[in-house]
């Protein structure tokens, strides 16, 4: 289950042909890319890994301020693994959350341009990483209780583990509404269709509580307009890994919005 891509795909690229609407803007040397974020309209990042056989994946994170034309490589610690999740607090300010051996929670102070590891003894698989004001929040896969995934108000010196529930609760996506109501989703503890509680926030991640349950869900989106939540699960039975789902009271509880038609349709629990 670890080496599972946690997959956001933010381009899509088919030979050379131009796909729907979709125009390739970038060359990016066959290298996996996963995650992504951008700051505005021209500044943005993607990171992702180098393979580089043997199972030696090397981290990478490339940089745009064209607006995706063109693209730079970053400096970052050496080190294997895959980018998870990037996430700029403001333009300088910013983190990255790493599946790998060596650190899990990279840090930059310069707007991407250079990383430093923030991994102190929490490292580990890292799904996802959000900031708020109060509280930096990871999402982690267990390889022992203490990396289960949690907050930090000590801008990442320490984390306290919240995300679990018994035997190996895997937390996985986060997104706010604000910056004090957010949601993280959970994957499943040994019986992938087993539903698991997710944990909701209002005090920007000081303090968690369980939401309602759903099943695996790599990913979760806050809609800031209509002020609602949606994931699609990743459960393998076929009447639910086609189903959106939607919390409007910030994750207490979730409610089916749409049933996609078809038959034999699973996603990977991602929605933007």
């Amino acid at each position: 289950m670890r080496l599972r891509i946690f997959l956001i795909l933010i381009v899509c690229f088919v030979s050379r042909l131009s796909v729907a609407g979709w125009s390739k803007v970038g060359q990016f040397d066959n290298n996996a890319f996963t995650c992504g974020y951008f700051y505005n309209d021209k500044v943005g990042l993607i990171g992702g890994y180098v393979d580089r056989g043997w199972n030696s994946l090397r981290v990478k994170i490339i940089r745009t301020t064209n607006g995706g034309k063109t693209w730079a490589t970053t400096s970052f610690p050496a080190g294997s693994g895959r980018i998870t999740s990037i996430f700029m607090v403001d333009s300088l300010l910013g983190y990255a959350s790493v599946d790998g051996n060596d650190y899990s929670l990279l840090k930059t102070t310069d707007g991407g341009n250079h990383w430093v590891d923030a991994t102190t003894n929490n490292s580990g698989t890292s799904n996802c990483v959000y900031v708020t004001s109060k509280a930096i929040i990871t999402t982690k896969w267990p390889q022992g209780y203490e990396l289960i995934g949690g907050v930090s108000t000590n801008n990442g010196v320490t984390f306290s583990p919240v995300f679990y529930g018994s035997g190996i609760d895997r937390s996985n996506g986060i997104d706010f509404l604000d910056d004090l109501n957010g949601v993280v989703t959970m994957g499943p503890e040994d019986d992938i269709n087993t539903p698991r509680y997710t944990y909701y926030t209002s005090d920007g991640g000081m303090t968690w509580r369980r939401g309602g349950r759903l099943e695996e869900s790599w990913g979760v989106y806050a809609d800031k307009t209509s002020r609602s939540y949606y994931t699609l699960p990743e459960a393998q039975a076929p009447d639910r890994s086609d189903v959106v789902y939607r919390s409007v009271d910030n994750g207490k509880s979730w409610k089916i919005l749409y049933n996609f038609p078809g038959n034999n349709i699973h996603f990977t629990g991602h929605i933007a």
